[in-house]
């Protein structure tokens, strides 16, 4: 869910709203946390590597408890989400009035209003992803999905109306992860990523045979009336090679004892023999 979510945030008990943005993760911005006052459950740290980067940054996050209700019915939702000063720097787009107003007239209520800004206030992670969505999908066509949440349809794709000339191009990334593991095994594992010989551009090794094949080629090659010449690349050091007379005398002799068996196939093949030898083929 990369939209405008119409949702409150309320902190425990329900005393103080707030109109917030949602999207993908569980995190919250410390500001909305703050004026919300939300209540602070826990703690946990954090290895967070941006974009390109070979060295974590730890940082230790609350983890505040919130509750979520659809502004224009009684649906409440309870879930835990890390609060952070910066979620994406990146605006979200916001369905074009045009689109809101025509999926509105199929009788399909937006959860996002497109009213305010492009910031993203609350990401919603996978682990409340399957209590938020309903499951119920729409097509609308090959670029745009709908998909129903407790807070109203969800617009997913590329809306027509946006293009490179009226929205910037704008790239967020982001990878975050919890454990035990080391930040140098991480900072490897980032890097290994990211190298080119990992999706498959690598030059394959030579061997040392095929580095003295073209030395050879090299010094052997000639240019002469205007067009290249080079030995052949026998092979240096190469033992007499068997020959197969053995082979062709028991072939031979297979073959004359079928003949003596068959008159009628040696009778045959005298004359084709003769008829060679006459006319000097053979």
């Amino acid at each position: 869910m990369s939209e405008e979510e119409k949702l409150k945030v309320h902190p425990e008990p329900i005393e103080k709203n707030r109109r917030i943005r949602a999207s993908e993760r569980s995190y919250i911005c410390e500001s909305i946390a703050e004026r919300a006052g939300l209540k602070t459950v826990g703690k946990e740290k954090l290895k967070i590597f941006t974009f390109a980067s070979n060295e974590a940054s730890i940082s230790e996050l609350k983890r505040k408890r919130i509750t979520l209700k659809n502004c224009n019915s009684d649906l409440v939702i309870t879930l835990e989400a890390l609060a952070t000063k910066t979620i994406c720097a990146s605006k979200i787009s916001s369905p074009s009035s045009r689109m809101i107003e025509l999926l509105q007239n199929e009788g399909f209520e937006l959860s996002d209003s497109g009213a305010s800004s492009g910031r993203v206030d609350i990401l919603i992670g996978n682990d409340y992803l399957s209590a938020v969505l309903t499951g119920k999908t729409h097509r609308l066509n090959n670029c745009l999905m709908l998909y129903e949440s407790v807070f109203g349809w969800t617009l997913s794709g590329r809306d027509g109306e946006f293009n490179e000339r009226t929205v910037g191009k704008e790239s967020a990334g982001l990878f975050i992860r919890s454990s035990n593991e080391s930040e140098e095994n991480l900072s490897e594992g980032i890097r290994a990523m990211w190298d080119i010989e990992s999706l498959g551009i690598c030059d394959s090794e030579k061997r040392e045979c095929d580095k003295q094949v073209i030395e050879r080629f090299e010094v052997n090659l000639k240019f002469v009336d205007n067009r290249y010449e080079t030995g052949l690349l026998w092979k240096r050091d190469a033992g007499d090679l068997s020959d197969n007379f053995d082979l062709a005398k028991r072939q031979f002799n297979k073959v004359r004892r079928e003949l003596k068996n068959d008159t009628f196939v040696k009778e045959q093949l005298m004359e084709v023999i003769k008829y060679q030898k006459e006319h000097n083929i053979i």
